[in-house]
């Protein structure tokens, strides 16, 4: 049974990696910009620069992708956009209560 559960995670592991790369790549190659979608049409050019910096798309390519991959390990997922608060770690059932299911990958640190 051990031999069965580890042979799934061995094989889970580049599915999901897989998986995380399709969405990540196909985010960057469709068209349009995420600050313009968040912001609005009306956004001042000056205002779209900031949203750019402060969500990281100034960064290489290579650079934002090891960035998602690593915050998706300490499942930080960023902030919602419809809550207004970080999700996962920082929701509000979380810091409601002790424990949390993200709190393990948010304590290692290399």
């Amino acid at each position: 049974m051990l031999q069965y559960i580890l042979r799934r995670v061995v094989v889970a592991v580049p599915m999901l990696l897989g998986a995380m790369s399709i969405v990540f790549f196909t985010m960057r190659i469709l068209p349009g910009d995420p600050c313009v979608a968040i912001m609005g049409d009306q956004a001042t050019t000056e205002a779209l620069a900031d949203c750019t910096k402060n969500l990281g798309l100034h960064r290489p390519l290579a650079v934002q992708y090891v960035d998602y991959l690593w915050r998706s390990v300490q499942f930080d997922f960023g902030n919602s956009l419809r809550q207004g608060y970080r999700s996962a770690s920082t929701s509000p059932a979380c810091s409601r209560t002790r424990w949390c299911w993200s709190c393990p990958a948010r304590w290692w640190r290399p």
